[in-house]
């Protein structure tokens, strides 16, 4: 059969895809928001507080904004080297 390796890895993909979009129990035993304690070595479950929250959502303008600056000063040295590059040639 010509197709058959084609049509299995895409029928293996559509369901390693399936398995995760779904919405089940067991989803919210890997969830990211368990953590564990330090001094016990138990994992805590349950959401994050709201002073954690906001450190969370601090640190993360934090990245973007030093992240958005590299690229803008990529971005740059890029154009100013293409300009360099076309006007010394």
């Amino acid at each position: 059969m010509w197709g058959g390796g084609f049509l299995k890895q895409a029928s293996e993909t559509s369901k390693y895809n399936h398995d995760l979009l779904r919405k089940t129990k067991d989803k919210k035993v890997n969830s990211p928001t368990k953590r564990i304690v330090e001094a016990s070595g138990k994992l805590k479950s349950g959401g994050l507080t709201e002073i954690e929250r906001a450190n969370l959502i601090e640190e993360t303008r934090k990245s973007e904004s030093a992240d958005f600056r590299v690229k803008l000063f990529v971005i740059l040295m890029c154009v100013l080297a293409a300009l360099a590059w076309v006007f010394l040639r």
